[in-house]
């Protein structure tokens, strides 16, 4: 029973999430039609608790346990009423394995090696309770987790293990092993599929995936569309921001084996694209609509391209009203606010990629004297444009108000900053109103510049000659006379 003279902060009980895909939109189990805003107060042990954005509460792969979740009224009630409401939300850890995903086994006895695999001791840890199924019929003989291979045709064959330690709302989870079968009286030629590469860091080395122990060497045999394809340097393959797509790899053995032994492998690798989007960096606001100025922002506007699905965070809690991607800031203290915008279309293994938006909010009932933090200089060629960093659409002048210590500083003139050739270090520089503002109005806002010193490795001799015939090594180092450096490779 409620007191209807009070205003509503009726909420349900959530039901039980499973950490693999634990998002729930708040507003589902929010009963009342009074506004409000839902904030996490209780979380379980940890160090990456769940968080809210907006209205949705998300912990997927985070801390799994009890979350205490809390609707609070946006107006303060009459004396005697509520203000809020509590809920938990337990979020619950999915069943995990670890399985080793490869195991070699052989189709004859022969030679002496086994033919025979105990798929138990693949489970190296987590649930051991679960079930294996043979996905391509291999043929192999027995019941599991023992089976025998002699006379199946050598090839990679795909087993599954499924755990069965599941709680509800999650699944069970399932691995996947393959199971490379070779003819013993042939040199082997087995290698292990790879896991699939996110080209923001695509490196693998080969030898990783590399079963046998014949010598052989790695080529690509196969590339996806593109103008940029991956690079193989001895066994390291990089794929690192080239193409995307599917990629074939051959092993090859280096001795020609006997007659009806095959001499090569192929395995193919993925390379995934990661998330992107092109995000404005900053934008300006009012904190008045006194002159008729905006205080809102529809931050759905400030993604240009790429990926628009994601989500916002307000990263310094700067007290803008409303809900994503709609905020008023109507009230908030002028300043600069840290937003941070994320992708939703990252494909395993890429991450979701994340975008910083500095929004800078200005009392428009005073002229604006906004201007945005610069990127370093290298003083080899340190020219900036401060007019790339005026926000504000006032007239007004730049001044150098601190310069680093030396002799030798950095000039400005007009709107050049000229740092070339000069002394390194810190400036602050300063954006001054050419008219006085009302009282009470700030006149300047300033800004760091970071100018880095050049970096010089030295002056080599030239050209070094050597006999085609000669032996030994030379330390190149040796060679360069003046500046700095250190060992990075080579001789």
């Amino acid at each position: 029973m409620s007191d209807c003279s009070c205003p509503s902060v009726a909420t349900a009980p959530p039901a039980d999430l499973c950490n693999d895909a634990a998002i729930l939109d708040l507003t589902t189990i929010t009963i009342t039609n009074e506004p409000g805003r839902w904030s996490i107060t209780g979380t379980p042990s940890g160090s990456n608790p769940a968080t809210i954005t907006g209205n949705n509460f998300n912990a997927t792969g985070r801390d799994p346990g009890m979350y205490t979740l809390e609707f609070r009224l946006n107006q303060t009630p009459p004396p005697g009423c509520p203000n809020t409401s509590t809920q938990v939300v337990n979020v619950i850890a999915p069943p995990s394995a670890s399985v080793t995903p490869v195991a070699v086994v052989c189709n004859t006895n022969q030679s002496g090696n086994p033919t025979s695999l105990d798929f138990s001791t693949l489970i190296t840890g987590g649930d051991a309770t679960g079930s294996w199924a043979d996905l391509d019929n291999s043929g192999a003989t027995g019941t599991f987790p023992s089976l025998d291979f002699t006379g199946i045709t050598p090839g990679d064959y795909r087993f599954e293990y499924t755990t069965n330690s599941a709680v509800s709302p999650c699944g069970e989870k399932t691995y996947l092993v393959t199971v490379t079968v070779s003819d013993c009286s042939c040199p082997s030629v087995a290698t292990a599929p790879p896991s699939d590469l996110c080209n923001d860091a695509a490196i693998l080395d080969l030898s990783t995936i590399t079963i046998t122990n014949e010598p052989g060497t790695w080529s690509i045999s196969g590339t996806p569309s593109g103008s940029n394809p991956g690079v193989l340097n001895g066994t390291i393959f990089n794929a690192t921001g080239r193409d995307p797509g599917v990629y074939t790899l051959e092993f090859t053995l280096t001795q020609t084996p006997p007659v009806g032994c095959p001499n090569s492998s192929t395995q193919e690798i993925t390379v995934i694209a990661p998330p992107v989007a092109t995000v404005r960096p900053g934008v300006v606001v009012c904190n008045t609509d006194q002159n008729g100025d905006p205080t809102d922002i529809n931050f759905s506007t400030l993604i240009t391209a790429g990926d628009a699905t994601g989500t916002w965070t307000d990263l310094d809690n700067s007290g803008a009203t409303g809900s994503f991607p709609n905020l008023d800031f109507a009230g908030i203290t002028p300043g600069n606010y840290r937003f941070e915008y994320t992708t939703n279309s990252a494909v395993a293994p890429c991450n979701e990629q994340t975008y910083m938006v500095t929004v800078t909010v200005s009392d428009c009932s005073c002229p604006s004297v906004a201007t945005s933090a610069p990127s370093p200089l290298c003083n080899g060629d340190a020219i900036l444009d401060l007019s790339d960093i005026t926000i504000t659409s006032e007239a007004g002048s730049w001044f150098i108000i601190s310069s680093p210590a030396g002799s030798n500083p950095a000039t400005l003139n007009g709107t050049i900053f000229n740092a070339t050739g000069r002394d390194a270090g810190d400036y602050q520089v300063e954006f001054r109103l050419a008219q006085n503002p009302p009282i009470g109005c700030p006149n300047s806002s300033t800004q760091t510049i970071t100018v880095y010193p050049e970096v010089n490795a030295g002056v080599g001799p030239g050209t070094l000659s050597f006999c085609s015939d000669a032996v030994g090594n030379i330390n190149l180092f040796d060679q360069l006379t003046g500046g700095k450096h250190r060992r990075t490779t080579g001789l």
